[in-house]
């Protein structure tokens, strides 16, 4: 699922969770406060206990009378009297056979119960209390009206939310894709970047926006792709350079080699100072070849060369192995190595060696 479709779904799930909350805890208190204000009319109804046949009873709401009940102590109705409401019509609630006040009550603010009951298609609200004497007086009044008007109540919040959550959806649709903008030209300049090791990059306009840092982390990832590309193909370069430049060196070694075995065949094994000057040359030689190979395989490895080791060495020595090895390739070749002193120097006496061997 795309980025903005779940930021789209989360917006609108919490709107729905909102305006539930809101519509609810709005209908509970608007309800509470209703039956409150019906609970209170009831109170403000005055009765005495024993009142004459007859008498007239009227309820606070205009054109509607309570319905009033007088039950002795063993709970036998000593008097009825139903509702009238404004069109004239009489009800009555169905009443438990028990209601049980919280206490004794001789005035309308006195301890009663309260609660709901129906009766002739008509809702009561209904208050029970009871005398010192033991009698109950139950008062009731008709709240079809009030129901209604919390019906209407939740039929206004149902369909205001609806409209609200339809609103912000469109509203929440726009300003995310406005928002990920950002990523989307993003998006689009990754993908419409070169081939690997070329030098396009991402704009980052904000950089300390999440995008701008996304943006940055790109560059920086290039950057390093780059970098890593050049090294290898610098490493390949010098593998080719080494590559060409093995058989040259290799040469050298290989035609001494041979050279001082030809010269062990033509009798050098029988001659003790030429057999010692073959055996020498040809260690030393595939010393050389050993040394060749082994930068050979670091290179074929995309490795750079072992640093080369510095150390004390003789070019007086360096340069009578290298006479005596052309010596034992080309003996018609004349070569000739003057005594001199011994001259230290500090470096490599294999890449010396080579320089000699390529004079």
């Amino acid at each position: 699922m795309r980025l903005s479709t779940r930021l789209q779904l989360a917006t609108i799930a919490v709107i729905v969770v909102t305006l539930g909350i809101a519509g609810v805890a709005t209908y509970l208190t608007v309800r509470a406060a209703t039956f409150a204000d019906v609970d209170q009319s009831l109170r403000e109804v005055a009765l005495p206990l024993r009142e004459r046949e007859g008498a007239e009873l009227r309820a606070p709401m205009p054109g509607v009378t309570p319905f009033v009940q007088v039950r002795s102590a063993d709970g036998a109705v000593i008097r009825s009297v139903s509702a009238r409401l404004t069109d004239g019509q009489q009800v009555a609630p169905d009443l438990p056979v028990l209601i049980s006040p919280p206490g004794v009550s001789e005035s309308a603010d006195g301890p009663a119960a309260f609660l709901t009951a129906t009766g002739d298609e008509t809702t009561f609200r209904v208050k029970a209390s009871v005398n010192s004497a033991g009698e109950q007086l139950i008062i009731a009044l008709p709240i079809d009206a009030e129901l209604a008007n919390l019906r209407q109540l939740a039929l206004i919040e149902v369909t205001v939310a609806a409209v609200a959550l339809l609103v912000a959806s469109v509203l929440g649709f726009v300003l995310v894709r406005v928002g990920l903008r950002p990523m989307t030209r993003l998006t689009a300049q990754t993908r419409a970047l070169g081939p690997a090791g070329s030098s396009a990059r991402v704009d980052v306009v904000q950089p300390r926006t999440e995008v701008g840092e996304l943006g940055t982390a790109i560059n920086a990832m290039l950057d390093e792709t780059s970098a890593a590309m050049a090294q290898r193909t610098a490493a390949e370069a010098g593998l080719r350079r080494f590559v060409a430049d093995a058989s040259h060196e290799l040469r050298t070694p290989i035609a001494a080699v041979s050279a001082y075995a030809e010269l062990f065949e033509l009798g050098a094994n029988q001659r003790p100072d030429d057999l010692q000057r073959a055996m020498t040359g040809i260690v030393r030689e595939t010393g050389r070849m050993r040394g060749l190979a082994a930068d050979l395989l670091a290179l074929a490895r995309l490795d750079d060369p072992q640093g080369v080791a510095q150390q004390r060495v003789d070019l007086a020595a360096i340069a009578s192995d290298a006479v005596d090895a052309a010596s034992a390739v080309d003996p018609a070749r004349p070569i000739e190595l003057r005594e001199a002193d011994p001259a230290v120097v500090q470096g490599d006496a294999t890449s010396l060696r080579q320089l000699l061997d390529n004079l």
